[in-house]
């Protein structure tokens, strides 16, 4: 059986002035700590997967980077004429538009539906974290028939106990479409 599972997830909502974190949903887990992550170092892990790991000041930039060109593409293509703050809420989409929000979620089910523990060196001096975009549907605009949310596959890299570090599959809520149901 597929589906989204989480144990522990921490949101990180960015606005302008900066970046909040939240955790939800508590489960006990086997995970990277104390300056150790399975038979590595924290600085072997960023040695070897630092692009993965982002900090909230790397994640707000890049969101913040993101959301300037997506503005700047919707004024130049005449989808809007501007916008009233500098953080566009959600896509714009005419149907089902979508909001994003990064999130770094300690545990996720993956295809074969085994919990799995997502790589962060929440506790390091510099805490990094890979950070996951998440979706969910805020309004139905045109559609004409139901406003779905979408799961994309999306790799990441756990450690699995046994076998050390791997990436494995999972399937994140994306994004929304409009999809024609007919009863």
């Amino acid at each position: 059986m597929l589906h989204f599972g989480l144990a522990l997830w921490a949101a990180l909502a960015c606005v302008p002035g900066g970046c909040a974190m939240e955790l939800t949903r508590m489960e006990t887990v086997a995970t990277c700590e104390l300056e150790t992550c399975g038979r590595m170092s924290y600085n072997q892990v960023r040695e070897m997967f630092g692009s993965l790991l982002m900090t909230k000041k790397q994640i707000y930039e890049m969101e913040t980077a993101a959301n300037e060109n997506r503005t700047q593409y919707l004024i130049a293509s005449g989808a809007i004429e501007s916008v009233a703050s500098s953080f566009i809420d959600d896509d714009g989409g005419a149907c089902c538009s979508t909001r994003v929000v990064h999130i770094a979620n300690r545990t996720l089910y993956n295809l074969q539906g085994q919990l799995k523990t997502v790589i962060h060196l929440a506790d390091a001096n510099t805490p990094s974290y890979q950070y996951i975009p998440h979706a969910s549907c805020v309004s139905v605009g045109d559609c004409k028939g139901k406003c779905i949310l979408e799961a994309k596959l999306t790799s990441l890299l756990v450690i699995d106990f046994a076998t050390g570090y791997k990436f494995d599959w999972f399937l994140i809520p994306g994004y929304c479409s409009c999809k024609n149901i007919y009863v």
